[in-house]
């Protein structure tokens, strides 16, 4: 028996691929035919003349020895500050200066009550008085003393010969024995008086001493007394300010109570911190006697100024300085600002604000591209001849020479290497 099945019809591929190998042959192809196109494209031609130019401001560079000036804000301080106060206890009786006023050297300020000080001075003075009359007391003692001694011992010569004799008599059987003991008796009170009178004028020498120590006592009580009663008038010690009054007419006051506030007029300064990187210019001024000049500015008014000394201690990125005015009465403590000169510094530059980029280099045109160089910055500087008085940088740039292009000018993508075209300033 014959079966006859259906007759299915089949594709064939060449070489006898599987459709999944001729997939991957097919993709294959494909790729050898885009590298080869890629590779074959024809390249295109840079024009050098599209490259962007910029223009700049110039301003050729001269080194030189060029003073930086220095802007600082300061306060006006006076050393010689002081706070008098009371030295005794009293009533407060007359004020005559206030805060605000001023007052010649020696001009009365506050007076007290001098009542119980005058006291206290009879008292002194009569002490005084009786330390004297015991001294005085003490020298005619002493003279007297000294009298008598003489006195005394020519007593004992006599006693001794009277004794002598009576010894004679007694042998002769003229005295009786109880004169003779009589005579001797005589004898030792006159030696017993001699040596009393002898420690007499030894111990004077002592007691004088201890009296004279008595009158210098009575004389320093004294000297206090008056002192005190000096004291119940409170004087200016300077030509001075006052700063403040602490008390009024009817308190009462003990000593180390404060009583005025004032300072010397005469010695006011201003103190201003001096960075640090400007330090080494002010100790070199100092050493060297270098001129520095400075001018305050308060209340619109421009005061001269002379560098007197920086501090010894330093905080705060900086170290204070102290200058003097001249011939100016600033009020203490206000605020103002100082310019400052400082010496010349060698190879400086004076640039305007917009020739430096990012606080710490500038620009220099070589061969119409940009150069970048890093600056040390010596402060401000005002151009003689430059328009308004306008304010300049003053930096020193390893590398520059006279007649080097710096650019003064600001650009948002300023690079090394950036092709410009230059504006000489």
């Amino acid at each position: 028996m014959t079966i006859q099945g259906k007759n299915m019809s089949t594709t064939r591929l060449p070489w006898g691929l599987s459709k999944n190998k001729a997939a991957l042959l097919l993709l294959a192809i494909a790729i050898i035919i885009f590298v080869g196109l890629r590779a074959t494209r024809p390249t295109a031609q840079v024009d050098p003349s599209a490259e962007p130019i910029y223009s700049v401001r110039t301003l050729s560079a001269q080194p030189a020895a060029l003073s930086p000036m220095l802007k600082l804000y300061g306060t006006v301080v006076a050393p010689g500050r002081a706070e008098l106060t009371a030295a005794l206890s009293a009533d407060v009786v007359a004020v005559h200066k206030l805060a605000g006023d001023t007052a010649a050297r020696g001009e009365l300020l506050i007076e007290l009550d001098d009542a119980e000080a005058q006291i206290a001075l009879t008292q002194a003075s009569a002490g005084l008085q009786q330390a004297e009359a015991q001294l005085a007391l003490d020298r005619s003692q002493r003279s007297t003393n000294k009298q008598a001694l003489e006195q005394e011992r020519e007593l004992l010569a006599l006693a001794e010969r009277a004794v002598a004799r009576a010894v004679k008599l007694r042998n002769d059987g003229v005295l009786s024995e109880a004169d003779l003991d009589a005579t001797k008796q005589n004898l030792q009170r006159q030696k017993l008086a001699l040596q009393q009178r002898e420690l007499a004028v030894r111990q004077a020498d002592a007691v004088t001493r201890q009296l004279q120590a008595q009158l210098r006592s009575a004389e320093a009580r004294l000297q206090a007394a008056e002192l005190d009663l000096a004291r119940t008038r409170i004087h200016a010690p300077f030509e001075a300010a006052v700063l403040a009054t602490r008390v009024a007419v009817g308190d009462r006051v003990n000593p180390g109570q404060a009583l005025i506030e004032l300072y010397d007029t005469r010695r006011v300064e201003i103190r201003a911190q001096v960075p640090s990187r400007y330090l080494a210019g002010l100790r070199r001024a100092r050493e060297e006697n270098l001129p520095v000049t400075a001018v305050a500015t308060s209340a619109g008014r421009r005061l001269p100024a002379t560098f007197t000394r920086l501090a010894s201690s330093g905080g705060g990125g900086g170290q204070d300085a102290y200058f003097r005015l001249l011939g100016a009465d600033l009020p203490v403590d206000s605020k103002l600002s100082l310019e400052l000169v400082l010496p010349p510094e060698e190879d400086a530059i004076a640039l305007p604000f917009d020739a430096i980029y990012d606080l710490s280099r500038i620009f220099r045109v070589r061969d119409g591209r940009l150069q970048s160089l890093s600056i040390e910055k010596l402060g401000d500087y005002v151009p003689q001849n430059a328009p308004t008085q306008s304010q300049y940088l003053l930096v020193r740039a390893s590398g520059v020479e006279a007649g080097d292009e710096i650019v003064i000018s600001q650009l948002p993508n300023a690079i090394t290497g950036l092709k410009v075209q230059t504006i000489t300033q």
